[in-house]
């Protein structure tokens, strides 16, 4: 993975003892995200939380987030004449077939992208050069649920070589109290903005 990445997860979740080699980074793609490592937040729309279903949990906003996030990524690879990999990783079974309804109804016209939508676990000991993970949960009652595992948030974090897009409410995701991985993760972002960004995500 390319050192900005490598770097957010040796800070969250390693405490800064995992080094990254020097790796060229992909200059189509941060032109458009402007860094390596962007999170593209809801937590300015009104329709950010999440939505129970019978078992599980899924998140229209951010699944409407990520599609218009790809259409943009297919426009700059094909100006610039590239394909990419693409993971779209969710830890609920609920968001992961909302996202597979939303991303069928276009996919067949985004030919730069090969992507694959998946849960966190599934996708474990894998790769692709853009990683996009949905974190979903976002409500009033400040409950993350599993999403407190730091495992699998690590997993889901470092599945991307060349870039890595967050998609949820950042500030639910940094002000859930106890045991909350993710407060790391958006610090390390806050406080390295040569290497990340923090971006308004739209619908």
């Amino acid at each position: 993975m390319v050192p900005a990445i490598g770097s957010l997860i040796s800070e969250s979740f390693y405490e800064g003892k995992l080094k990254s080699a020097e790796r060229a980074g992909d200059d189509t793609l941060v032109r458009l995200l402007k860094r390596p490592v962007a999170w593209m937040t809801s937590s300015h729309l009104q329709d950010r939380f999440e939505q129970k279903t019978q078992f599980s949990f899924e998140n229209q906003t951010e699944s409407k987030i990520i599609v218009r996030l790809l259409a943009q990524m297919n426009k700059a690879l094909h100006e610039s004449g590239n394909d990419r990999s693409v993971a779209i990783l969710t830890g609920y079974g609920a968001q992961l077939q909302r996202l597979k309804r939303d991303i069928a109804t276009v996919m067949d016209s985004w030919q730069h992208l090969n992507i694959e939508v998946n849960t966190v676990d599934a996708f474990q000991g894998r790769e692709a050069e853009i990683a996009i993970y949905s974190v979903t949960r976002s409500n009033d009652q400040g409950n993350i649920g599993f999403l407190r595992d730091l495992r699998r948030l690590n997993v889901a974090l470092s599945r991307g070589r060349n870039i890595l897009v967050i998609v949820g409410d950042h500030v639910f995701a940094r002000s859930v109290a106890g045991e909350n991985p993710f407060k790391r993760v958006v610090s390390h972002i806050e406080s390295h903005p040569a290497e990340c960004i923090i971006l308004q995500g739209a619908v």
